[in-house]
């Protein structure tokens, strides 16, 4: 049996109420662990339950090692949570992912990875998109699709939100703005060598990772809007091609207007002019908006998230290993005189 790698892994999970059963897979995510890094470190981040899920976090606190849990004051979007938990790490490498027992199964593979020197490594299940619905799975290739013809960037359309990165793609990711926004995008658009590795979700499993189209449209909103200025150039060139075909119209009517006699009253022309062009400056109007909300929102400075509550294991292994007071060597008494 091979030995395990003097390393230092950081798990991250974001518990909601909607994550019954979590505490199942912790045990054999701790044998994992333990099999395959020397420290390791489970960061659970209660995303303000209501449920009891607290309750059992402190029953794993007392049972299981190594365990750091940090609770929200408020209830926000699980990529937050995580960014949470992301701000607390200090592993070598991080893996983020959902309380799914079958995402544990593939974490030794995807840290062999990255011991060979893959930096991000993603969990990808096809069994997990198809549990969306044909038309959230078609809204969602076409946007990536269209995301990368106009960005240059390949984001695939079937990962998880399971992955595995190493402490570079960590530290980089922190210092990127929004961090929470930019949790999916970013390894994929750094150059970061990446893998993507397959596993099967269970019914259960598909269910826990299923998404609304309502919450998909959101992200891929605040993705385009966060990461692109495209919306807004594509925007203002319509403008400048609405503005140029309304001057060409007006020379138009004022061609006819000369050299033509008993013109009649271009009402339906005039009607479908006036509601084009308020068409195009409610579009233009909306976009800026979003931009308007999305500054007003920082300029509170508020932060993300709140950390209400904060308790750890009684046994954290990397504090036993650091405390090496017991074996200094004694100091040698002073002989002679002064």
């Amino acid at each position: 049996m091979d030995r395990p790698a003097d390393i230092l892994v950081s798990v991250v999970m974001a518990i909601g109420e909607s994550d019954p059963g979590f505490a199942d897979l912790i045990g054999d995510l701790r044998v994992m662990l333990e099999a395959k890094a020397k420290d390791y470190e489970i960061i659970l981040v209660d995303n303000a339950t209501h449920d009891g899920t607290m309750a059992v976090i402190e029953q794993l606190v007392e049972e299981v090692p190594n365990i750091q849990v940090y609770s929200l004051a408020r209830a926000c979007d699980r990529d937050i949570a995580v960014l949470a938990g992301l701000d607390n790490t200090i592993g070598d490498y991080v893996i983020t992912m959902l309380p799914i027992r079958e995402q544990v199964s593939v974490l030794p593979t995807m840290l062999d990875l990255a011991m060979a020197g893959t930096e991000v490594v993603f969990g990808r299940s096809d069994a997990g998109a198809a549990e969306q619905g044909w038309l959230y799975r078609a809204m969602t290739k076409a946007f990536f699709g269209l995301y990368r013809r106009v960005t240059g960037i390949l984001i695939p359309a079937d990962n998880t939100q399971l992955r595995l990165m190493s402490r570079r793609v960590v530290n980089y990711l922190l210092q990127s703005e929004p961090s929470h926004i930019m949790l999916q995008a970013l390894p994929a658009i750094s150059a970061f060598k990446s893998r993507s590795i397959d596993y099967t979700l269970s019914s259960r499993g598909r269910l826990q990772q299923r998404r609304t189209l309502g919450s998909g449209l959101h992200k891929a909103l605040s993705l385009v809007l966060s990461t692109t200025a495209f919306p807004a150039r594509m925007l203002s060139v319509l403008a400048l091609t609405a503005g140029l075909l309304n001057l060409l119209y007006a020379v138009y009517v004022i061609a006819i207007a000369v050299f033509k006699t008993g013109v009649a009253e271009g009402w339906t022309t005039l009607s479908l002019q006036i509601s084009g062009m308020f068409f195009l400056v409610s579009m233009i109007l909306a976009l800026l908006s979003e931009y308007i909300v999305r500054i007003f929102e920082g300029s509170f400075r508020r932060p993300l998230y709140m950390v209400a509550r904060e308790m750890s294991s009684a046994t954290l292994s990397r504090q036993q290993r650091l405390n090496i007071l017991h074996n200094l060597p004694a100091k040698p008494k002073k002989t002679g005189t002064l």
